[in-house]
């Protein structure tokens, strides 16, 4: 929504599809012909038109997957079964106990523990779930082994990939 002060002027224009996995962004100057009419606020929306008259630097580009969005539901009520503070490391535990063979990036670890520390969490997890036959490895050369000799995705500084201590990667179970 394009606010009053903002109408002749050049916008940021930005748009982004948790299902496509997908964003776009660009440039537009907001003048009255690209703009629908105003709401209670006086903002406008931007046409069809003025979508298309944009300079878009980029457009429908590949962004990470949402993993949390397309867990199944039941997968997802068991992460978060266990609501409240102070029990981020059990729904940590749980995301890791569920999810083998796919990245889980920062940003799902710290929804997932809702607290400031969900990256400490999940490299706890680690010792957590070992006598459980489960193993996150980290990132480092040091590794025994490798999520690579695995046939799995290596994560990268901040990004963690569980899987059964056979190394048999399963999809979420």
């Amino acid at each position: 929504m394009i606010p009053t002060e903002a109408v002749d002027e050049i916008c940021v224009l930005i748009s982004a599809s948790d299902a496509t996995a997908q964003f776009s962004f660009g440039l537009l100057r907001c003048r009255g012909k690209v703009l629908g009419a105003p709401n209670r606020d006086l903002k406008r929306g931007v046409k069809a038109a003025g979508r298309q008259a944009a300079r878009w630097l980029w457009s429908d580009e590949a962004m990470p997957p949402n993993l949390l969005r397309n867990l199944p539901t039941p997968t997802l009520s068991a992460i978060f079964a266990t609501p409240g503070r102070g029990n981020g490391q059990t729904r940590i535990n749980e995301l890791f106990r569920r999810v083998h063979g796919q990245i889980v990036r920062r940003e799902v670890t710290l929804t997932v523990a809702q607290q400031d520390d969900g990256m400490k969490r999940a490299r706890d997890a680690r010792h957590h779930l070992q006598p459980e036959g489960i193993i996150i490895p980290g990132t480092r050369r040091t590794t025994r082994g490798s999520p690579a000799s695995w046939g799995l995705a290596v994560p990268r500084k901040g990004e963690f990939i569980a899987t059964l201590a056979t190394g048999n990667a399963s999809e979420d179970s």
